[in-house]
């Protein structure tokens, strides 16, 4: 795991996440999907296959304001996790 690839795309999603709420997406279930397929990856590269995130956000079907917020606090709290395994190594 690359720590600057994987905050760039954390950052990413972040900001998808942050569009959606914007526009209010109601109809936007592509990009939904898109954006809960992109949190599953970044949890299972960090934590694994498996775990109760990656089986949380694998299954959204259709635009979710209160997912969104959650993916969006989840992935805050990868960002500032990932950053501190590659300060310290860990």
């Amino acid at each position: 795991m690359n720590t600057n690839d994987t905050v760039a795309r954390i950052d990413r999603l972040i900001g998808m996440g942050e569009r959606m709420i914007v526009v209010n997406a109601d109809n936007d279930t592509d990009g939904m999907k898109a954006f809960c397929h992109g949190i599953k990856g970044v949890v299972e590269e960090i934590h694994g296959f498996g775990n109760q995130l990656s089986a949380r956000f694998g299954t959204i079907d259709g635009y979710d304001p209160g997912v969104v917020d959650e993916g969006i606090a989840i992935l805050k709290d990868l960002r500032r996790l990932v950053l501190y395994a590659g300060e310290y190594g860990c």
